[in-house]
Order: C-alpha cells, then sequence, then structure tokens
C-alpha cells in the first residue's frame, strides 16, 4: 500500500502522520504546495513532480504584483505542473488523504480517483467546513468584496464593509456547501470534527476517534525548576481575534490583580521549535476564548509536554452528547464566562495542574502519538470504520462556532437572514438545525424573512 497526503499542512498533522505511517512500514509521501508559516514540515517534495508543482506555486505568489502578462503565464504553469504531480501520483498511488480544503482541480479530481480504483480520506479540520458566519477564523478580505462605486458613496465605509462581510458570509457559506457535498459524494471516508459538521449530509468518521497525530517522547516529563513561586502561563495566539486574545489579557491582568502570583507570556509568530521551548518551559497554558474543540493544536502540543490546558468554548456545554467519554481529551475545557475561574483553580492547586498535565500527556500518548492515529487511518484504507467513530450530522445541533463570541455569531446570523432570507443559511436540508439557527438570532432580527427576496 502507499499513502499520499496532500496537498497542505495543517499545524504538522500530516507530517507527523506521515512519520506514524512510516513507522508502520507504509510507503508514504506528503507534498504540501506552500511552506507552513510556523516553520512545520511542509512536505517531501524531493521527486521532481512535487518540486515542480511546489516551486511553480512559490514562483506564482513572489510575482503577484506583477504585470498581467507574467502573472498568466505563472498561472498557466501552475495549472500544469498540478496536472503533471496529479498524473504522476494517480500512477504511483493507492491511498489519497486529502484535507483542509486542499484539492488537485477544485475537487474535481475526486470522482477521477474512485475511477481508477484508488481509495481517498478527506479530513476537515475547520475553517475549511464551518459556516463563515459563525467562524470568527474566517476572513473576508481574502475574498474578492468589489461593490459598485456609486454604492460606495451612499453610506460610510465601516456600513459599506459591513456589506461587504454580510455578502461574503452568503456566498462563502454557498461555496463551502458545495465543495463539502462533493467531498462526502467521493471521498470513501470523510474525517470532521462534529461541532463544525453544519453542512454534512451523510455519515462521518469523528475527529476524536481517530485523533491528532503528536510526537510523544516515552521519556518522563520534567518539571520546570525556577527560582521563583510565579505560576508561568503562556498564550500563543495564532489569530488574535479569533483566539480571544484582548480578553484573556483582561482575564490575566484581573488575576494578576486579585493577587494570584503569576507571569503572564505571549508568544505570537514565531515557529514551531520557539513556541514548544516555551511550553516546555510553563506551567500552564492558555488556548482560546471561543474554541469548538476540546484539545486544538497547542493543547494537544501542550498536553505531549505533560502541561496543562484551559480552553474556553461554548461546545463544551453540549460535547459529551456527541463524544464517547474516553474520546475526549483531558483539559480544562470550560464556557467561555468561566475561563478565568478554572485558570484560577489551576494556578492555585499546583497538585490538581500537575495531574491535569499528566492525564493530558497520559491520553496523547495512548490515543493522539502519531504511530496510534496512524493505525486507525489504516483501518480507514482497509474497510468501513467502526460503529463507534461514525456520527450522523442530522444528530449534531451546536449554534455558537468558533472564535466569536455568542453574541456576535448571533449578529452574524441575523444579518444574514436579513439580507438572504433563511435560506442563506445553506441549511434547509437539516429543517430542525435551520429553524433552530432562526430561534438563535431571533433576538437580533427585524422583519425576520423567511424567504430570500
Amino acid at each position: 500500500m502507499r499513502v499520499f497526503l496532500g496537498l497542505t499542512e495543517v499545524s504538522g498533522y500530516f507530517s507527523r502522520l506521515r512519520e506514524g505511517l512510516e513507522d508502520l512500514g507504509v510507503e508514504c509521501v506528503h507534498v504540501s504546495l506552500q511552506p507552513h508559516k510556523f516553520g512545520y514540515d511542509s512536505g517531501q517534495c524531493s521527486s521532481f513532480f512535487p518540486s515542480f508543482a511546489c516551486a511553480s506555486v512559490r514562483w506564482r505568489l513572489h510575482a503577484s504584483k506583477r504585470g498581467p502578462l507574467i502573472r498568466a503565464s505563472l498561472l498557466a504553469l501552475t495549472v500544469l505542473s498540478r496536472l503533471l504531480l496529479f498524473i504522476w501520483a494517480i500512477g504511483r498511488f493507492d491511498v489519497f488523504v486529502l484535507g483542509a480544503g486542499s484539492s488537485f482541480f477544485r475537487f474535481l479530481e475526486l470522482p477521477l480517483l474512485r475511477l481508477f480504483g484508488k481509495r481517498v480520506v478527506y479530513t476537515l479540520h475547520g475553517t475549511d467546513a464551518r459556516p463563515p458566519y459563525i467562524d470568527g477564523f474566517f476572513q473576508p478580505e481574502h475574498y474578492e468584496l468589489r461593490q459598485d462605486p456609486a454604492e460606495e458613496m451612499k453610506g460610510s465605509m465601516a456600513v459599506n464593509r459591513s456589506v461587504r462581510i454580510v455578502a461574503a458570509h452568503i456566498r462563502i457559506a454557498a461555496r463551502r456547501r458545495r465543495q463539502v457535498r462533493q467531498i462526502e459524494r467521493h471521498a470513501h471516508v470523510v474525517i470532521c470534527g462534529p461541532s463544525y459538521s453544519h453542512f454534512l449530509t451523510r455519515p462521518f468518521v469523528s475527529f476524536y476517534s481517530v485523533g491528532v497525530p503528536l510526537m510523544v517522547s516515552q521519556n518522563q516529563v520534567k518539571r520546570a525548576e525556577r527560582s521563583h513561586e510565579k505560576v508561568r502561563i503562556l498564550h500563543a495566539p495564532s489569530d488574535a481575534a479569533g483566539k480571544g486574545t484582548d480578553q484573556i489579557r483582561a482575564i490575566m491582568a484581573t488575576l494578576e490583580a486579585q493577587g494570584f502570583s503569576i507571569e503572564y507570556r505571549e508568544v505570537t509568530g514565531r515557529p514551531n521549535s520557539e513556541v514548544l521551548a516555551e511550553i516546555e518551559h510553563s506551567d500552564l497554558v492558555v488556548d482560546q476564548l471561543y474554541s469548538d474543540t476540546p484539545m486544538a493544536m497547542f493543547a494537544a502540543e501542550a498536553a505531549s509536554l505533560g502541561k496543562p490546558a484551559v480552553v474556553g468554548g461554548y461546545y463544551s456545554q453540549v460535547m459529551r452528547s456527541h463524544l464517547p467519554k474516553e474520546q475526549i481529551p483531558p483539559t480544562g475545557f470550560c464556557h467561555p464566562d468561566e475561563l478565568k475561574e478554572t485558570t484560577a483553580m489551576l494556578i492555585k492547586d499546583h497538585e490538581r495542574r500537575h495531574k491535569f498535565g499528566d492525564d493530558a500527556r497520559n491520553f496523547v500518548l495512548e490515543r493522539w502519538s502519531a504511530r496510534s492515529v496512524a493505525k486507525r487511518f489504516l483501518r480507514l484504507f482497509e474497510g468501513v470504520p467502526p460503529s463507534d467513530w461514525v456520527i450522523d450530522p442530522m444528530e449534531v445541533l451546536y449554534l455558537q462556532g468558533c472564535g466569536l463570541s455568542e453574541k456576535q455569531a448571533k449578529l452574524n446570523v441575523a444579518a444574514v437572514i436579513r439580507s438572504g432570507g433563511v435560506k442563506a443559511l445553506q441549511l434547509s436540508d437539516k429543517p430542525d438545525l435551520e429553524k433552530l439557527f432562526l430561534e438563535f438570532a431571533k433576538s437580533e432580527i427585524t422583519d425576520v424573512q423567511t424567504t430570500p427576496p
């Protein structure tokens, strides 16, 4: 069996999966077309066709401000390199593991892969599947938000930007729904977190039943020995707004003002190796305020080093209705309003803090090591997943999303409904969920339209 992983990297997910598969004796290659900005292994591009495809993307990015002829030529070169990479891969590999919105040709290759007898596993990681109107990490400026110049003259820039953002929410919600439908129609297995499975219609493999591949040392964890008694707390936001960094800073300042002996540190925009070094010298990490997962990558890396993590998120209130107990990572996953209290508890009680860290490390060592996760992927490659790994998306009724407050989520949903009607949520095939979203945002909606104008 030969496995192709790509065409991207998500915080080390694919490179570590490759290491786990290779450790099991599986021939495997990981191709990421762009280098990761935080220095994670960006894949193997040693063969000619992967190298050519990676170089073409790099040349095109560097020429983004050049003349139209050069840009058009490099676009053609990129398409050619992608075609050659696909032909090379389809002739060499038996299994394709793609993810995070990546695709050779906007998902048009998926039916071709099946036609050629290849097994396709697609992993959805969050923003690639989550409705944009409940996604605080959604960045409308990455999409064209052009507006008629005459319209620009009618109101303030802030009002016009707000209008364009709502338009982007509506347009990208429709696009994501189409893409997710393409993926689930043609992939043999789709892996997704239940908290962002809104656009899925077919049973999927829970992200937590498979796990996040990590490199976890078998050696005993050494506690940081420092001369002072302050509890060192680390926060490492990749996106300050989505992670709730301003609110986390305020919480830390309040705790200090209340007499808690802490040393709060932030690391941002630094290579992963530096972040890991900071984690190792910390006592506790605070991941984010509005997460829809109990253990995202930063918290998971902290767990691999025996450090406890506090994670805020509305999903903490409903998670146990979706996940069996043994699949739930041990973190301080709490409602956003309880993040201060949870952090204070772990600051005061060092024995409990150490136990949290030990439990988290034991969990990832047993269930989320690269080798353990790779073994579960092998089961997906070879046949039908176990029934306790599978979730029916029709049973998931989660509303608050990720990376934004409940209030902001309601405002976003209300704005989408006002502008495009309830159908603009792209949830008409899930009337129960659609109705819940309507009730969720009802207090923010005036003159609700139940059908598009």
